[in-house]
């Protein structure tokens, strides 16, 4: 008699042993996104200056609502192919607590510092107190996790600004401005130095809780072989072998890498204490932070990271020391101030050549350090074996609205959110004209368990030079 097996034959016969679908080796994203033994991590990541979003350059808002692709990548992205599954573009997203400080009086650069990582506006613009009550969110979350350690770090210490009389810092803490370390290697000293190397075992699977899991009883397969055709005897052994090699691979897992010491960061010692670096100084101790970023994530020193690229203001040059290929038509960045490059054209007799392109040069090279850290984040994983990128909300945007402070109606502050697999759908650009960056600030508090109803609800006012979206008080989700 020859009949073909059925799934109710083999489970029958194995004694309903075979449960290959339940083995978290075989499962995918999803079943990692599950896992407990990966802790969740914020970067929030501010962008001196502000840049060109008017209505007739559109410039990071082009892409359609869809997916983001090669094909529709916006400026400051084109350059970055590989990593637009990564990044989310949130168009026109508002922010109210700085649009409200800058109708108390503030001027742009200042007023929108305080703002930007806190969701508050600023109680005075005159005394050397801080004007923020409590934490910033980058705070906030730090202080929900096991060692409540908040990292900030700066490529300057953050100037003053226009309008407001104190040195307003960007992070917050029980009502207090925080400092940020801007020496790589003062970094490495406090957090890096007397660390050792240690791994982890491999997530353990239900085949090596339980190797019986996959156990055929003889007698049963005998007794099913005796009743079977030669094609389906045939069929049968070619089952059983393979079963034996899924055995054989779930029984040798290798264990993980959890926590790589890494060596004292190479900048110039010349470098490491000075505000407004320049060029091939600024690189290196950006990217060793981000080096240093990732190790604390994967050593599990930290989980909440602040990052100033540059005060408001800033005079950093880049002097043409990034990839060439980043260069927008040509334009080169070597001796323009990142602060007149920003408004288009240089402030008190400045030298080179400002415009259109060397401002969209200028937020490739930003978002050339963000991909540095999105790519460092990726390479390294969680005890799950997901990567840490895949854990982890990374979010960089600027708080000032144009940096040419143009009277054509702004259409926002350029904002992205990158990482977060394992709990978001990054890859995308959508109309976030809606939402303010409290309402974001928001979101992630649920996706990061802090349990908040709400983040600081602000009702929208006219801004300086840009037309309101109607966004009313309240905190509502933003579907990322």
């Amino acid at each position: 008699m020859n009949f073909k097996i059925t799934r109710r034959h083999l489970l029958a016969a194995s004694g309903g042993c075979l449960t290959l679908p339940l083995l978290e080796s075989l499962a995918g994203r999803d079943a990692r996104a599950a896992s407990t033994q990966d802790p969740r991590r914020l970067i929030m990541i501010h962008l001196p200056n502000g840049t060109v979003t008017r209505s007739d350059t559109p410039t990071w808002f082009s892409a359609p609502d869809g997916p983001l692709t090669s094909a529709n990548a916006p400026i400051p992205l084109q350059p970055f192919a590989a990593n637009l599954g990564d990044i989310t573009v949130l168009k026109g997203l508002t922010q109210s607590a700085r649009d409200q400080t800058l109708k108390n009086g503030a001027g742009g650069h200042g007023g929108s510092k305080p703002c930007f990582f806190t969701g508050q506006v600023p109680a005075n613009l005159s005394t050397n107190a801080s004007g923020i009550s409590g934490d910033s969110f980058d705070v906030m979350y730090a202080k929900t996790t096991p060692n409540g350690r908040n990292i900030y770090l700066a490529n300057s210490s953050q100037g003053g600004g226009d309008g407001v009389a104190y040195a307003y810092e960007l992070s917050h803490k029980d009502g207090q401005k925080v400092v940020p370390e801007i020496n790589p290697v003062s970094f490495y000293n406090t957090y890096f130095k007397s660390l050792t190397a240690s791994t982890t075992a491999a997530p353990q699977s239900d085949y090596a809780r339980n190797p019986k899991i996959l156990d055929l009883p003889s007698a049963a397969t005998s007794s099913l072989r005796s009743r079977l055709g030669s094609a389906d005897r045939v069929r049968l052994d070619s089952y059983l072998a393979s079963l034996s090699d899924l055995k054989k691979s779930l029984g040798a897992q290798a264990p993980i890498a959890a926590c790589a010491a890494p060596g004292s960061p190479s900048v110039a010692a010349s470098t490491t204490n000075r505000n407004g670096l320049k060029g091939t100084a600024y690189f290196e101790r950006m990217m060793a932070f981000n080096s240093l970023i990732a190790t604390g994530f994967q050593c599990d020193i930290f989980r909440s990271v602040a990052i100033s690229f540059g005060s408001e203001g800033t005079y950093t040059t880049y002097d043409g020391v990034y990839p060439a290929s980043l260069n927008y038509n040509g334009a080169a960045l070597t001796v323009q101030y990142d602060h007149s490059v920003s408004h288009q054209n240089p402030i008190s007799g400045e030298a080179g050549s400002y415009g259109y392109e060397p401002n969209m040069t200028r937020d490739r090279v930003h978002l050339y350090v963000v991909v540095d850290l999105i790519n460092k984040l990726k390479a390294i994983t969680d005890p799950s074996g997901s990567a840490v990128l895949d854990n982890t909300i990374i979010m960089a945007g600027f708080s000032v609205d144009d940096g040419q402070h143009s009277s054509a109606p702004s259409l926002g502050t350029p904002l992205i959110v990158a990482g977060g697999k394992n709990f978001m759908t990054p890859g995308r650009t959508f109309d976030a004209s809606k939402y303010d960056i409290n309402d974001l600030y928001f979101t992630f508090s649920g996706l990061l368990g802090m349990g908040l109803t709400s983040f600081h609800p602000i009702a929208q006012t006219p801004k300086p030079y840009a037309k309101a979206t109607g966004r009313m008080s309240g905190s509502t989700l933003v579907p990322l």
